[in-house]
């Protein structure tokens, strides 16, 4: 539902500003994205493994105490990317940028929040948690864009209000009183650098070529990969879904289970994923063509290759989040690590010649390694990601639990 808000979303912020100024959004929201993970350390991670075996209040209380610490940090951060990065934007969205990147904690504590509510299969407000940023997004775009009015300043300002809007939903569903026992700040730190690598590693995969390109190839082209991006990315949410089903399974289950759960897991969503990226690979021209208007037709070849790295991405995130499960954040951030260098290369090569297409290849490339290498971290048979009739009722049956 958040995926399909966001392609509801994207043609109407696309038409109204143009390949240019999407291409100006998407790397300041990307932005916005990554420094929060970059600033949480994997403590979300951290945090749920301690929440799925019932110890969830003093890791809570000590989160909110460094995310108030962490405004330090994220306004040290919004005044290097102000003069790296924002320095082309108009003065209004060049200082909303700047706030936007100031309230990443805002962003680290409702992602706290979902950690929590997932290891406490709290789904319903976990989807209601995950649908308020993008539905405050939806719905203050639109209106704004049948005013006329939609600008990149507008768009930075609506996503800054959803993102306080989602933290204060969020502290509302896990609610703990700020006296009571804490988790020891150093200890959440130490536990959280085990996941620290992967959760950075990977949000750098997703969204930082969108940050890079913009110098590299341009506004106009990289408007053209950012709605690339924007399709690719639909199938993602299913891996979301699943990776929080076996997260919790695997977290609580025995050692022997747990291998048969890896290969269950594996087969469900690798089956789910080829039928929802082969739908989308079929319909995606004629998306765009519809939805993004003539202007952004230069897009249609990239979204294809991105299709195809996103079957690799959305396996991946539910591979990840496995491994998570069993406290193995050093072999989730070697998987990403490598991805994000191999990623960043092929970036720096390919996209000089190829512009969005090249970009495309890049980071379909670095998805197809982070599978490979966290298919050898879980010692699962790859004869798992054979996509089979039963794999898709497997998953059907977990989305709908």
């Amino acid at each position: 539902m958040a995926m399909a808000l966001a392609l509801a979303t994207a043609p109407v912020v696309a038409r109204a500003i143009g390949p240019e100024g999407r291409g100006e959004s998407a790397a300041t929201l990307a932005a916005f994205a990554i420094v929060p993970i970059f600033l949480a350390i994997g403590i979300p991670l951290e945090i749920r493994r301690l929440a799925a075996q019932g110890t969830a209040d003093p890791a809570i209380r000590a989160s909110r105490d460094l995310w108030f610490i962490a405004v330090i940090p994220a306004t040290a951060t919004a005044w290097a990317l102000d003069f790296m990065v924002f320095q082309s934007l108009a003065p209004p969205a060049r200082l909303l940028a700047f706030i936007g990147v100031v309230s990443a904690p805002l962003t680290m504590s409702w992602t706290c929040d979902v950690s929590v509510l997932i290891a406490q299969a709290r789904y319903r407000a976990v989807m209601l948690l995950r649908l308020t940023q993008p539905v405050i997004f939806f719905v203050g775009a639109f209106s704004i864009w049948m005013l006329g009015n939609l600008s990149v300043t507008v768009i930075l300002a609506i996503n800054i209000v959803a993102t306080a809007v989602t933290a204060t939903l969020g502290a509302s569903f896990v609610r703990v009183s700020l006296r009571g026992k804490r988790e020891s700040h150093r200890s959440m730190i130490q536990n959280g650098f085990r996941y620290s690598g992967s959760s950075i590693a990977e949000a750098a995969s997703n969204r930082l070529d969108q940050i890079i390109v913009l110098p590299l190839i341009g506004a106009g082209a990289a408007g053209m990969y950012s709605v690339a991006v924007t399709i690719g990315a639909l199938p993602l949410a299913l891996g979301h879904a699943l990776g929080a089903t076996y997260f919790r399974a695997v977290a609580a289950a025995s050692r022997h289970e747990i291998d048969q759960l890896i290969s269950t897991g594996i087969r469900a969503i690798s089956s789910l994923a080829a039928v929802g990226c082969g739908i989308l690979a079929l319909a995606s021209p004629l998306l765009i063509s519809i939805l993004f208007g003539p202007s952004f037709t230069d897009a249609i070849i990239p979204a294809l290759i991105t299709i195809v790295g996103s079957f690799a991405l959305t396996v991946g995130y539910v591979c990840s989040m496995m491994l998570a499960a069993q406290g193995q954040g050093l072999r989730m951030t070697i998987a990403q690590v490598v991805a994000l260098a191999v990623g960043i290369f092929l970036l720096l090569a390919l996209t000089p010649s190829l512009g969005a297409i090249g970009a495309s290849v890049a980071s379909s490339c670095s998805y197809l390694v982070v599978l490979a290498i966290l298919l050898l971290g879980l010692r699962a048979n790859v004869f798992s990601l054979v996509p089979t009739p039963s794999g898709v009722r497997t998953a059907m049956r977990e989305l709908f639990r």
